[in-house]
């Protein structure tokens, strides 16, 4: 086989990458996002003692905690859609992050002791669910992350599907986290931690797949 022909045959069914604009994606991502939020708002989907929770530190924990991590893991996610750009910088920010959210935690947690047994406290009934509603709302974002990044030109697909779902299952937590009764570190580090976990696995699993690079 010569080499022009070993060239055609590797290039056959690529497809050129069309121009980048980081900005526009932020803004539909940012867009489709707020979308969310109010819709869930607007149906009531709020703990009914929402004002009086924001005079506890642990809300404002878990609001700001999961709105910083879904902000980096997303802003890795679109830089990586560039050929000459990788996310592992990104992703050791994440990382920085999420010790400094799980310390905070830890502290909020042995600062406010709960006298509950350990098993009321994980209560993993409630908890499965949590996590189902937060894979859940974490859809959208997730599906616009992997369609920019089978349009983008990704070079380490593995790196970057994980900030896809680091940053799709942050958000959808987030979301969730307006409606979520439970002030209690220890429940929301747990299922908080399995739910984003999740959707970054099943993400790191699927959009290498359909990532075109």
């Amino acid at each position: 086989m010569s080499t022009d022909d070993l060239i055609a045959g590797l290039t056959m069914e690529l497809r050129a990458v069309g121009p980048r604009a980081p900005r526009r994606e932020l803004a539909l991502l940012a867009l489709v996002g707020g979308i969310e939020l109010l819709l869930c708002l607007a149906a009531g989907l709020v703990r009914p003692d929402f004002y009086l929770a924001m005079a506890e530190p642990v809300l404002w924990w878990k609001l700001l905690s999961l709105a910083l991590l879904a902000a980096i893991g997303t802003v890795t996610a679109i830089a990586a859609l560039a050929p000459d750009r990788s996310p592992r910088r990104g992703l050791q920010w994440l990382g920085a992050a999420l010790f400094v959210v799980l310390a905070t935690g830890a502290y909020l947690m042995l600062s406010h002791p709960i006298v509950e047994s350990l098993a009321d406290r994980v209560d993993w009934h409630h908890g499965v669910q949590c996590v189902a509603k937060m894979v859940l709302l974490a859809l959208p974002a997730v599906a616009i992350l992997a369609w920019l990044a089978r349009c983008g030109a990704p070079t380490d697909c593995a790196a970057t599907a994980l900030a896809v779902g680091i940053g799709g299952g942050a958000w959808g937590a987030f979301v969730f986290a307006f409606a979520c009764p439970s002030d209690d570190p220890l429940y929301i580090m747990l299922w908080y931690l399995i739910g984003c976990g999740g959707v970054a696995l099943a993400t790191r699993l699927v959009v290498p797949r359909i990532a075109r690079w």
